[in-house]
């Protein structure tokens, strides 16, 4: 994804007055150095464009370092003469959008670490009063961010899962085997059991009378299912 780059323009005096036909426009960037990707700029009458490249930040320029300060920046042409009118005496196409990637610039240019850049127009045709570029963009390119991943267990710790998972897999097979079983028996096992009104076990008193007991059915436990815990039904 492109996003824009923050910059300061500072131009040359109109290029109507400048002898011979050429100005420039200095773009320097607020957050430099920068990674650029490529710059958009509709032209105005410029015929042919240059750009320079310094890595000394402007005078004016708060993060430039004392011992700096007052030096001469040093300058290297990244792009020559390119042009940007088919004829520097007809308008067909002197008001055309132009973006410049960095495809378009000297192959030893090091377009990561970019601080300060200057725009050198020419026009040599006196038929126009003024030239320049107009709405200068620059732009980076935003790569997506890696997808962080879990970070590698350690050898103990691996081991260890490994031990883990072959026991749940050991105990999920008794389970089954077990579940088989039960399924094999045919009808599925009850338990009932059912109080007269009186009592006939041993130790009872003759004459006594006991409640009658409720009737309780105890379905199995559906094994292998992990259910937390058995279904029982009352009956009274």
């Amino acid at each position: 994804m492109l996003v824009p780059l923050a910059v300061q323009l500072t131009t040359s005096s109109d290029a109507a007055e400048s002898s011979p036909r050429q100005h420039w426009i200095e773009l320097t960037f607020k957050d430099g150095p920068v990674h650029l990707h490529s710059i958009s700029f509709i032209n105005y009458y410029t015929y042919s464009l240059s750009i320079m490249h310094s890595l000394t930040r402007a005078e004016s320029d708060p993060m430039l370092p004392a011992h700096a300060r007052g030096r001469p920046a040093q300058w290297r042409r990244v792009l020559r003469k390119h042009q940007l009118m088919a004829s520097p005496h007809f308008e067909d196409d002197a008001q055309a959008e132009h973006v410049l990637s960095h495809d378009f610039f000297e192959a030893d240019f090091d377009t990561s670490r970019v601080v300060r850049l200057r725009f050198v127009c020419v026009q040599p045709s006196p038929s126009w009063a003024r030239y320049s570029l107009r709405d200068i963009r620059c732009f980076a390119l935003r790569t997506a961010s890696p997808v962080s991943r879990t970070p590698a267990l350690s050898a103990a710790d691996a081991e260890f899962s490994k031990l883990v998972a072959e026991q749940i897999e050991a105990m999920a097979a008794i389970a089954r085997q077990v579940r088989h079983t039960i399924a094999e028996q045919g009808e599925e096992p009850s338990c009932t059991s059912l109080a007269t009104g009186t009592a006939a076990g041993a130790g009872s008193t003759p004459g006594m009378a006991y409640p009658a007991r409720a009737v309780v059915t105890l379905l199995p436990y559906p094994l292998g299912e992990w259910n937390a815990e058995a279904h029982e039904a009352y009956l009274l």
